[in-house]
């Protein structure tokens, strides 16, 4: 016969006691097991008004009479965290049932958790107790968590400063010092003295000050009791005004935390600590205020070293110029000092890595002579690449780019051959087999990198396609090698031999085009139709009308539809929203009982977003180094 056992008994009773304790207008909901908690709760008020409130619990009980056990609780740091990554904020009810009371934290409140071994350990204590005000300050810190969240905060901010926990261990003048502080920047902070009327709380402990914005995201400063002086004050206030800045960036505030920022020069406090630095770049690089601060930095490139500033510095810029014409000129103003600082102080490794992120920002440009140059620079300063299988995989995209395949084949051959890191270095060396003309060797390397990334996530559907077109061609006795002759080709096909000019070159994408219409022309030739315009596409990949021929012929052949699915992605990844723009516009005006069916297939699939895709970095030491990608 089934038994309960103790546990599902105390679990039962915590519910139960933490039922009775609601208001009896707030509503109570079991919750999913999905979700990782006990139930929900939703706020009305004494009318049954709903009040848009709602928090999630989750309920854990003890039958301990040890306080240590009571207090604490340990949790998987991922629970932890899938609490945190949830929009409505998550209670944590601890029961005891030998108290018979209901404490409770929030679990986004970073202040009162604590890393122990492989454990986040959750402390309570009696100044969160489910009982008499609790209704109300609950209520508030929804409100104000609301607010938060909603980025509705302005000057002045409503602040508290407490003691954390109410430890009155920390003396009085501690908190009135940083009171003094807060009261002193009318323009950005109001005073207050009640939690429940605040949205920014300033929590301090012995030797350490969390600052909250209702618990969305915290900063912090350490401090030490005897240097809350009044000739310190000064530094004090940067101190804090930076820390909330900070807080205000992590919450979204930019523009307030800029405000704050800028108006007292915080830059020149803050640049002389590194590590500090370092929290502060990502947002006043990725900013508006991006060149100011990199004009007020340089002069920490001449002095100094190390330069973990300026790669951090780096990798923000890198990430940030996509599109932006004006950054992206700043940025590539930044590199060229830092390879001019890396000469004046003539470390070679230094040197080959700022050129080698010279290269790097060159080829994200298209501008792939002078990507070459800076890499076979960074060569020469640091020999060591010659080891590097992404040294070559950079150059064999290079080589290929400038119309150099054989090069390319031999820098892709020799990534693969020092066990390149990167997936994609078969598919690439595939392509330069195919515009070298040695087409069957094409389709093997393709064959290889779809077989080996077949329990991938990468996207493929380039190389699905390329390799049913080359091997489609090879068995209908197309040759297996070529020295391609494209002026040749382009002469026959003016005079319409077009077969003649794929004898010349079988990668003439007219040649593909005009056979594509001609083909279409006879009802038996549906595939040569399709195989047709799809070289015509891979050949050209920004020709949307080549595109559509072979999406709109490959419905009309017998081949399997996700053949034709993958022309779509493909097409879909080089086009973007300008491929479905063309077909609502000016293909919908002779097709127009076939664009709603298409668009249907369309917005089924799971269309790819194309990537700009490049890479930092930091090494250590000739060899060793740190890869970041930014995509």
């Amino acid at each position: 016969m089934p038994q309960r056992t103790k546990n599902h008994i105390i679990e039962d009773e915590s519910r139960l006691a933490f039922y009775n304790s609601l208001p009896k207008h707030w509503v109570y909901r079991d919750k999913d097991k999905d979700y990782g908690v006990d139930c929900e709760v939703e706020i009305f008020d004494e009318l049954g008004n709903a009040s848009g409130l709602i928090f999630w619990v989750q309920l854990k009980a003890t039958e301990s009479q040890s306080l240590k056990i009571i207090e604490n609780m340990l949790f998987k740091p991922e629970k932890v965290y899938q609490y945190h990554s949830y929009s409505i904020p998550v209670m944590i009810v601890r029961y005891s049932k030998f108290q018979d009371k209901l404490y409770f934290r929030w679990a986004i409140d970073y202040t009162n958790q604590k890393k122990t071994l492989n454990k986040i350990k959750v402390g309570f204590d009696d100044s969160q107790v489910l009982e008499n005000d609790f209704e109300q300050k609950i209520i508030s810190y929804l409100q104000r968590y609301r607010t938060v969240s909603n980025s509705n905060i302005t000057f002045p901010i409503n602040t508290v400063v407490l003691r954390h926990n109410g430890n009155y261990k920390i003396p009085a003048v501690t908190i009135e010092y940083i009171n003094k502080i807060i009261y002193k920047n009318p323009k950005y902070f109001k005073l207050v003295r009640k939690e429940d009327q605040s949205l920014l709380q300033i929590k301090v402990k012995e030797d350490i000050i969390y600052y909250t914005l209702t618990d969305k995201n915290f900063s912090s400063s350490s401090y030490e009791s005897k240097s809350l002086t009044n000739e310190s004050f000064n530094f004090f206030n940067e101190v804090i005004l930076s820390s909330i800045s900070i807080l205000l960036y992590t919450c979204e505030n930019e523009n307030l935390g800029n405000e704050i920022f800028f108006e007292n020069n915080l830059l020149q406090t803050i640049k002389d600590n590194n590590d500090y630095l370092i929290h502060f770049l990502p947002y006043l690089l990725s900013g508006n205020f991006y060149q100011e601060v990199l004009n007020k930095l340089d002069n920490m490139f001449d002095e100094n070293s190390d330069n973990m500033i300026q790669i951090i510095s780096l990798v923000v810029q890198m990430s940030a110029t996509n599109g932006d014409a004006v950054r992206r000129k700043v940025f590539e103003d930044f590199l060229h000092k830092q390879f001019q600082y890396s000469m004046l102080r003539g470390e070679d490794l230094s040197l080959s890595a700022a050129a080698y992120n010279l290269g790097n920002h060159y080829k994200s440009q298209g501008k792939h002579s002078e990507a070459l140059f800076y890499y076979l620079k960074a060569k020469r300063f640091n020999p060591s690449y010659l080891l590097q299988n992404y040294y070559y995989f950079e150059l064999g995209g290079i080589f290929f780019s400038l119309q150099k395949y054989s090069l390319a084949i031999k820098c892709y051959s020799k990534s693969i051959e020092l066990n390149s890191d990167n997936k994609y270095v078969k598919a690439h060396l595939g392509d330069a087999l195919m515009y070298d003309g040695k087409f069957e060797k094409a389709v093997e390397s393709i064959d290889d990198f779809l077989t080996e990334q077949s329990q991938t996530e990468i996207e493929k559907n380039e190389w699905f396609l390329k390799y049913f077109c080359l091997k489609s061609l090879l068995l209908s006795g197309y040759p297996t090698e070529q020295k391609r002759n494209s002026f040749a080709a382009q002469k026959s096909l003016e005079i319409d031999k077009i077969q003649e000019a794929l004898d010349y070159d079988m990668l003439y994408e007219n040649a593909w085009r005009k056979n594509g219409v001609l083909a279409s022309k006879d009802p038996t030739k549906k595939l040569e139709t399709f195989i047709s315009f799809c070289m015509n596409s891979i050949l050209n990949t920004g020709d949307i009308i080549a595109w559509v021929n072979a999406i709109v012929s490959g419905f009309s052949t017998d081949e399997d539809s996700n053949i034709v699915y993958q022309v779509i992605k493909v097409a879909y990844y080089y086009n973007g929203q300008d491929l479905i723009n063309y077909l609502n516009e000016e293909f919908y005006i002779n097709n127009s009982n076939l664009i709603e069916p298409l668009l249907n297939i369309i917005d089924s699939l799971d269309l790819p977003e194309p990537k700009k895709e490049f890479a930092v970095r930091i090494f250590g030491d000739e060899v060793n180094y740190l890869k970041i990608d930014l995509i």
